[in-house]
């Protein structure tokens, strides 16, 4: 599987690790809404993600669209006993930036596209990567395919169009457009990016035709937490 398309700049990158810094010191939760929203967001996941790591047990594991590697480094943290750790980042700058952050960590490989065979216990894909794709259920779908216990991605809920392109007007962007159940964004931080939202019940239907074990969790004001298991 491959994520599918936006390029992004330094500015970009600097953007990500900047959220992280403020993520890691906690200096989120004095911003205003809905600025705070986009933060707490992320807090939620990690939260959700804790708790599913004590679950699996699990020795390996793959994130696509591991970006900087956020989610990989509190992996290493989280997972004691984690020997095989793949993050997949298709922006080839920040997979770049992500290969120099782990080069001390054996168990961590970086790749640009996922392996199509290897297997591993747990697959992720945080941070509603899965709305960024051309087909999001088609992107699940290959993702939870990749493990042989659980599943984990977010996505945006419907109906917060506004909030968000508020929050992306913070963080810089520019010619913020709607097209139905999609944020656009093509400016000088990032091409060509279709950012789109689901209902609870669109995400049910897609569960349901792939497990009958699932969970959805309203895991914050933006986002819903999914829980695939085999």
């Amino acid at each position: 599987m491959e994520t599918s398309g936006q390029a992004q700049n330094t500015n970009c990158l600097g953007c990500m690790r900047r959220f992280e810094q403020a993520l890691r010191t906690g200096s989120w939760k004095r911003l205003p809404k809905p600025l705070f929203f986009w933060y707490q967001a992320a807090a939620k996941e990690e939260e959700l993600l804790r708790s599913l790591f004590k679950e699996t047990k699990a020795t390996s594991g793959i994130e696509v669209g591991c970006g900087p590697g956020r989610i990989l480094e509190f992996m290493l943290a989280e997972i004691q006993a984690i020997t095989c750790m793949v993050g997949v980042e298709h922006n080839p700058e920040t997979a770049a930036y992500a290969k120099t952050r782990f080069r001390q960590e054996r168990q961590v490989e970086i790749l640009e596209a996922a392996p199509k065979i290897e297997k591993f216990d747990i697959s992720l894909s945080m941070f509603s990567t899965a709305g960024n794709q051309a087909e999001p259920w088609i992107f699940v779908a290959d993702l939870f395919n990749l493990s042989t216990r659980l599943t984990a991605f977010s996505v945006y809920k419907l109906g917060l169009e506004k909030e968000r392109m508020r929050i992306y007007a913070q963080f810089g962007h520019e010619n913020i457009q709607v097209a139905g159940s999609c944020i656009i964004l093509n400016d000088k931080l990032v091409q060509n990016l279709r950012s789109q939202a689901f209902s609870y019940k669109e995400v049910e239907a897609a569960c349901k035709a792939l497990t009958k074990d699932y969970e959805i969790i309203d895991a914050s004001h933006l986002n819903y937490v999914v829980v695939l298991r085999h």
